[in-house]
């Protein structure tokens, strides 16, 4: 998993102006002489562009759809019987008693 938050501006700078307009950023973090004529200058990205998923919200859909199937096998339970099964396939849902089959599309 990507963290976005934890990038960072890397600059080579050989500009003594520019080099202290650099350093006076709130971003900057950290500079490094390469040589006497160049300077690497790391700072953190003023905005991150949260466009990649987290883990936590992967651990919230798992729990909601756990929590969905639940109640629908119990729903189930209470209009069918105690002899229902339930399985899933892509995007159907389907449950089955003895003679009756009942498909729930979504």
């Amino acid at each position: 998993m990507e963290q976005v938050r934890n990038r960072q501006n890397i600059r080579l700078i050989a500009d003594p102006a520019k080099l202290r307009k650099a350093v006076s950023i709130p971003s900057y973090r950290h500079a490094q002489i390469i040589n006497e004529d160049l300077v690497m200058v790391r700072a953190e990205k003023q905005k991150a562009l949260l466009n990649k998923p987290i883990a936590m919200g992967f651990c919230i859909l798992d729990l909601s759809k756990l929590i969905m199937y639940h109640f629908f096998t119990i729903m189930l339970n209470l209009v069918m019987g105690k002899s229902v099964g339930c399985f899933s396939l892509i995007q159907t849902r389907c449950a089955w008693k003895s003679k009756p089959l009942i498909c729930i599309t979504t």
